[in-house]
């Protein structure tokens, strides 16, 4: 069994013969790390506090909460093209969100694992998650800081930006923004970088999350073996990145379609597959399922009445806190939080660029990559003049089933 991590599962790529020289600086390329994960779904936290202290919650106590909650949250600015000049958080917001699968040995070796764009209009009624393939090829910009980052700039998976910009430890965050402002126009009035460690947590805290799986996935990192004990991995990952024989004795887990109830490293571990999927969508699979869970999650919070429940919503809160670093551009978390507290869950759009469809094309030196079709582009150029729902009216299949 041979399946490669970055093909197009019978996407008709166009071939890129150019072999892209890549600079001299440039971090060296280091191997996936087997036991990560897309670990962005701890931006749920922003929404969800503000889903929870929207509810029901008196407004004292939860600016109180929230207070407490924002005191353990590392609070930062960005700038550059990609930040809006002057923030108002009572009109429209577009806020740049990424995961990390953040490695304890090296924070300068951390590519982003998932790059969402929360569009939330001037109504503050409704929202819009449009994930970006981390694998989409793009001119990374040229880059300097004045403390020790020195990049050139290159054309490469656009994942590559927030190590090249420094990781979570630097300015990843504020290179990343750039390279997506550069793809999409897009200006950023804030943002979130979350990691691994809240993922599990949050989901843990709640007692589990209710989500529907919408396709067979088996796992290629978690198995079972003869006494039914969890272990990893399910499958050997060759040298060239793709999926090998099935480990003897181990048979992988296996998420079957229908209602679950998760619990964290459950829900972990579905959110990050994209080789072994019945449908063959690869990485426009796991980002539908990644949106899916960012909706579940918001409605297991509101469902659990957590406005009503000060001390789990304290606990929920604290438990992550640590794990997420916000870009408000000066404004306080709690301002942030409270400024959408009408925010309807139930009206999050979960929209999939390149219509869930795969645009693959081989590029000389870095393999198969994402590019984004002309209809991606004018979805993005219709966000930015204010007529986002023009597009999805126009091209309904875009956005994702519930979850």
């Amino acid at each position: 069994m041979t399946t490669a991590r970055s093909r197009s599962a019978g996407g008709t790529g166009t071939a890129l013969r150019e072999r892209e020289s890549r600079p001299a600086n440039r971090p060296p390329v280091r191997p996936r790390r087997p036991a990560g994960g897309p670990l962005w779904a701890r931006v749920l936290i922003v929404v969800g506090a503000l889903l929870m202290v929207g509810s029901g919650t008196a407004i004292i106590g939860g600016r109180y909460l929230i207070s407490r909650y924002t005191d353990g949250v590392d609070q930062r600015r960005f700038g550059g093209e990609a930040a809006v000049p002057r923030v108002n958080i009572k009109g429209e917001v577009n806020f740049l969100l990424v995961g990390i699968d953040e490695r304890p040995d090296s924070q300068e070796g951390t590519r982003a694992d998932s790059i969402i764009v929360l569009h939330i209009p001037e109504s503050h009624d409704r929202a819009y998650l449009i994930s970006i393939p981390r694998d989409t090829y793009v001119q990374i910009p040229r880059y300097r800081n004045g403390k020790g980052i020195d990049f050139n700039g290159s054309r490469e998976k656009i994942n590559a930006a927030f190590q090249y910009g420094g990781g979570p430890a630097g300015n990843g965050f504020d290179l990343l923004a750039e390279t997506v402002h550069l793809l999409t126009g897009v200006k950023f009035s804030g943002g979130a970088v979350v990691n691994f460690s809240g993922f599990r947590d949050i989901v843990d805290a709640l007692g589990g999350v209710n989500m529907y799986v919408d396709e067979k996935v088996t796992s290629i990192h978690l198995g079972r073996d003869s006494n039914n004990k969890v272990v990893y991995p399910a499958f050997d990952i060759n040298s060239d990145g793709t999926v090998g024989r099935q480990r003897p004795g181990i048979k992988p887990i296996v998420y079957e379609p229908g209602l679950h109830k998760f619990t964290g490293w459950q829900a972990l571990d579905y959110c990050r597959q994209r080789d072994l999927l019945a449908n063959g969508d690869g990485d426009y699979g796991r980002q539908r399922h990644q949106q899916q869970f960012l909706r579940a999650m918001i409605k297991e919070v509101t469902n659990k009445g957590l406005a009503k429940d000060p001390l789990k919503l304290d606990s929920v809160l604290r438990k992550t806190a640590k794990a997420f670093t916000f870009y408000g551009q000066g404004i306080k978390l709690e301002d942030w939080i409270l400024a959408f507290r009408d925010l309807d869950p139930g009206q999050i759009m979960m929209v999939k660029t390149n219509g869930g469809k795969f645009a693959s094309a081989n590029v000389g030196g870095i393999g198969s990559v994402e590019v984004f079709t002309e209809d991606s582009q004018k979805l993005f150029a219709d966000l930015n003049r204010g007529a986002i729902d023009e597009f999805l009216l126009a091209h309904p299949d875009w956005v994702s089933a519930d979850s």
